[in-house]
């Protein structure tokens, strides 16, 4: 099945007319006939819901009860109260957005540092299961995937101890895929829509899940996360890396620097006239011309 599918039986212009009318449901069947043909894994435990408030707490409540297995998915056609980073809204029209969440066992060999490489990987996974289909998509540190510097795509990742003790990275991801231009959430967000891709949801869940699931086994299963080896190939897929970046900080003015690569924890690490600094809970805003910062 080609993530590309075609939707409706209608040339591009009228398909950002009657997209409302012509998307579907997500359909597990569909979903379960992609992942066959992307991995070689057992599929994840799948639940799907016509609505929910937000698909991050459903699977956090999973998790803590003990009744979600590894790796297994949430989502849902309508998020009506999701949050992103900073106690932001997130919301989705229903049957536009691919919004789901998905349960990660956390390695007891993992130090609680090397946590923060995960929203990079993930939006890294995101990243190439786009750029596959000739996306021209970008990782904006911390956690979001770009195109043409507006936003595609939101992660948001919560630590969760089971009922069994033990420790789960819950990942949601919010994907604008069937959007039209009128709505998008603010002028700086976009959609595969608006950008003239149109893509099948559960074909672009199966790719990116099964992406993200070989990118954190090669990452935590050897040597591997926070070598120079590492940071330099996650650097490579993104945006933030060589540009003029404003980072507002707690309590803090905003600083404007030049973003020159990642530490070993996947800090960002900025030049600034007094010389390097590492950020590790900053709000990023491209500043690619300096007259017209948009907060993204």
């Amino acid at each position: 099945m080609c993530i590309r599918d075609r939707l409706c039986p209608a040339d591009k212009t009228a398909y950002s007319d009657v997209v409302h009318d012509c998307v579907s449901p997500f359909d597990l069947s569909r979903f379960s006939e992609a992942w066959s043909l992307e991995s070689r894994l057992p599929q994840p435990d799948i639940e799907w819901s016509e609505k929910t408030g937000s698909t991050n707490d459903d699977l956090v409540a999973a998790v803590e009860s003990g009744s979600a297995a590894p790796f297994s998915i949430i989502g849902t056609d309508h998020q009506q109260a999701g949050r992103g980073r900073l106690a932001r809204t997130w919301t989705t029209p229903p049957n536009t957005c691919l919004t789901f969440s998905i349960a990660v066992p956390v390695p007891s060999t993992v130090a609680a540092d090397d946590l923060g490489w995960i929203p990079l990987i993930t939006g890294r996974a995101v990243v190439d299961a786009l750029r596959a289909e000739g996306v021209p998509a970008e990782l904006k540190w911390p956690n979001d995937v770009l195109i043409r510097d507006r936003k595609l795509v939101g992660i948001l990742t919560r630590i969760v101890i089971g009922a069994d003790g033990e420790k789960t990275v819950v990942i949601g991801t919010g994907i604008n895929v069937h959007l039209a231009q009128d709505d998008l959430p603010v002028e700086t967000a976009t959609s595969l829509l608006v950008e003239g891709f149109e893509f099948s949801r559960e074909a672009l869940l199966a790719a990116v899940v099964s992406r993200l699931r070989e990118a954190l086994d090669s990452a935590f299963s050897r040597p591997a996360v926070g070598t120079a080896e590492f940071c330099a190939g996650m650097a490579d897929s993104m945006a933030t890396i060589g540009r003029d970046v404003r980072v507002e900080l707690p309590g803090q003015e905003p600083l404007t620097a030049r973003a020159v690569g990642l530490d070993k924890h996947g800090g960002l690490v900025i030049e600034t006239a007094e010389g390097l600094q590492t950020v590790t809970a900053g709000d990023v805003i491209h500043a690619r011309l300096l007259l017209s910062l948009i907060h993204i």
